[in-house]
């Protein structure tokens, strides 16, 4: 198509779908005819039946033969899809620029995240912009939209566990935008996703439990819902359960806590309180290892004379304050997720017809002093 017929074509499915969005809502509405388009718009038959043609392929309206072309039966869901796949193409720099959107900064794990992408970056003069949501997904819209408009070639996101997907990372994946999710997956989308290898880890941590003579093991969890993280570890732990012929008790799993949520220490005090059963407990992340410890301490327990406990990441540098044992931890290598998602990013920029990988980092199984062997 000739460049001025292209502009004409492009003018005349803007004007058609404008009047689509402004009145789907109207059953068996008429569009007007090609005719009718190429009179009003200056523009060719040819042109007027292209367009649509091309609405018709998109599902947005529907031909009956010698009466002329309506709106289909479509919803605002179907107008969205159709405008993020018409949306430009953001540009790209000249000069590397990638985004990093995290959680916080407040988290050991993600901070060791961050420090292996900006080493990797570092060794290849990629410039990093670092934008934080504090979980929310509203801040994360604002932030990708803020990146876009800055240029960025390539967008690195842990992303914020919502109810449904953002829309701005959708779009990014309908434009074949660089993209790489770091520790959770949206399933669905066309973006490398780098994280922890989390089931066998969950297994083997539990099972090691098990074969130490503990049957009433407690699991300490943030909301599961949409994560896929916390979704892989309590279905190892459970799987483990069950394979070794021990029931699930859904009392002894606590899966209630939001993110920095104030009210962490009250409810991890009475999930001890209330399961006075368990002779072993598992924290699945960093920051509730600690409260876990801070609260046994609290009740005047001891690890692991009194009870057991079993931890995600190494709490053994950090937080020696609080451990009279050296503690049995799964530990994951943050800082290799962090170089991997960077290494992803570098690919993608240098190959555009580089395919999402599923990269996941092995996890080790320290054991260390805070597990009492039972039997």
């Amino acid at each position: 198509m000739p460049p001025k017929e292209k502009f004409l074509y492009r003018k005349l499915y803007n004007y058609l779908f404008e009047i689509i969005k402004n009145n789907y809502n109207f059953k068996n509405f008429r569009l007007p005819s090609e005719a009718d388009l190429s009179k009003s718009h200056s523009v060719s038959r040819i042109t007027a039946k292209a367009a649509i043609q091309q609405l018709e392929r998109e599902g947005l309206v529907y031909r009956v033969q010698g009466k002329g072309t309506f709106i289909a039966n479509i919803s605002q869901a179907d107008i969205d899809r159709i405008e993020y796949m018409n949306a430009p193409t953001p540009e790209y720099k000249s000069t590397k620029c990638v985004g990093l959107i995290l959680p916080d900064f407040r988290s050991k794990y993600v901070l060791d995240i961050m420090e292996g992408i900006q080493n990797e970056f570092a060794r290849h003069d990629i410039t990093l912009m670092i934008g934080t949501t504090n979980y929310d997904q509203l801040e994360e819209k604002r932030l990708i939209q803020s990146f876009i408009s800055n240029k960025i070639s390539g967008l690195i996101i842990y992303p914020v566990d919502g109810e449904t997907y953002n829309n701005e990372i959708l779009k990014l994946s309908m434009k074949n935008f660089p993209l790489v999710f770091i520790d959770r997956n949206l399933s669905g989308i066309k973006a490398s996703f780098v994280h922890s290898d989390n089931y066998p880890a969950a297994y083997d941590l539990t099972s090691y439990l098990i074969e130490n003579g503990h049957a009433d093991i407690g699991l300490i969890s943030l909301k599961s819902s949409n994560v896929s993280t916390i979704q892989e570890r309590i279905a190892g732990h459970c799987d483990a359960l069950s394979n070794h012929g021990l029931i699930i008790n859904k009392k002894q799993i606590l899966t209630e806590l939001e993110n920095y949520d104030s009210q962490w220490e009250e409810k991890i005090t009475a999930f001890l309180t209330n399961n006075p059963e368990l002779t072993a407990v598992i924290a699945l992340n960093y920051d509730l290892s600690v409260k876990t410890y801070t609260v046994l301490k609290k009740m005047g327990k001891k690890v692991p004379g009194d009870i057991s406990v079993a931890s995600y990441d190494n709490l053994l540098d950090d937080e020696t304050e609080l451990l009279e044992v050296k503690p049995t931890c799964v530990h994951q290598s943050s800082k290799d997720i962090g170089a991997n998602a960077a290494a992803q990013i570098l690919r993608i920029l240098q190959d555009p017809e580089w395919q999402p990988e599923d990269i996941k980092i092995p996890l080790r199984l320290i054991l260390r002093e805070s597990v009492r062997k039972l039997r």
